[in-house]
Formats: structure tokens, C-alpha cells, sequence
């Protein structure tokens, strides 16, 4: 099979992944990420040996919890820019169509990804979660280019192996 059939297999599985997170109920999505927190949180104590109170614990993990979620957001779409990049680098798109195109397609699926989640329940269409997910696709898109750009530069220098 010629690989510009078969790279675009990480953008799908990336936009798979997304559309079962965003089809997941907000109350099983919040907890998800609460518990998440609660680990990040739990880790704090045992590193610094500081228990924390009750009443601050919960207050710190919702503030987490909006941190992990956002975070989410933004690295998902971060991503699939990513592996849009990797398809438009096989079908050798210069480096300016390539970033354009990644973040567009990206972000246009983040808008989709939103309208979707407005008929899960408890969740909502938000225009600041399109503006973060679009943030997140130009950097995975710029992230991509800057990999490319290394390997090129190491591929000039004679090495094979960009690790080395």
C-alpha cells in the first residue's frame, strides 16, 4: 500500500479518540479528570511529605481539574495537527501549506468536535474551547516543522539516525 494512503492513519485514530472522549457524558468526563487531579495532588503530598487539609484539598483539585481538562483541550488537538503534518509532509506540501492546512483541518474538526458535544449530556458548545483546540493544532503544526526541519538538518550532516 503506498504511504500517502496510510499516514493519514494517526490523524484518524487521533480523531477517533477525541470524538469517544467528547461522546462521553460531562459527569463521567468530570470525574475522570478529578481523579486525575486527585493523583496529581496525591503525588504533591508524598513528594513534599505536606498533607494537605480537607477543606483546601477539594478547592485545589477543582482548580486542577479545570487545569487537567483545559490541558486536555489543547494537547489533543496539539496532536492531530501533528499527525495532519505527518500526512502533508508525505504528500510533500511546503512548509508554509503544510502549517496552514494542519491547523485548519484541525481546528475545523475542533468546531465539529464542539457541536458534537452540545448534544452529550451535560455538555455544551463552547467558542473558547474552539479558540484553545485551535491553539493547540498551531502548535502541534509547529512542532511537526521544527521536527521536520531537525531531521533535514541531521540528514544533511551524514546521520541516519536523528536519536545519535
Amino acid at each position: 500500500m503506498k504511504l500517502k494512503y496510510i499516514s493519514w492513519i494517526p490523524a484518524v485514530i487521533v480523531m477517533v479518540i477525541i470524538f469517544l472522549f467528547s461522546a462521553r457524558p460531562a459527569a463521567n468526563s468530570n470525574d475522570s479528570s478529578k481523579t486525575i487531579a486527585a493523583q496529581v495532588l496525591r503525588l504533591y503530598e508524598d513528594i513534599t511529605n505536606n498533607e494537605i487539609d480537607t477543606n483546601t484539598r477539594e478547592s485545589i483539585i477543582d482548580k486542577l481539574n479545570h487545569i487537567i481538562r483545559k490541558s486536555a483541550h489543547f494537547l489533543e488537538f496539539a496532536l492531530l495537527a501533528w499527525c495532519s503534518g505527518l500526512h502533508l509532509a508525505v504528500l510533500k506540501l511546503g512548509t508554509g501549506n503544510l502549517f496552514a492546512y494542519a491547523t485548519l483541518f484541525s481546528a475545523a474538526y475542533a468546531l465539529t468536535d464542539e457541536i458534537h458535544q452540545y448534544f452529550v449530556p451535560g455538555r455544551s458548545c463552547q467558542l473558547t474551547d474552539v479558540l484553545l483546540d485551535s491553539c493547540g493544532a498551531a502548535t502541534g503544526a509547529l512542532v511537526f516543522i521544527i521536527m521536520m526541519h531537525i531531521a533535514k538538518r541531521l540528514k544533511a550532516k551524514g546521520k541516519t539516525n536523528p536519536l545519535l
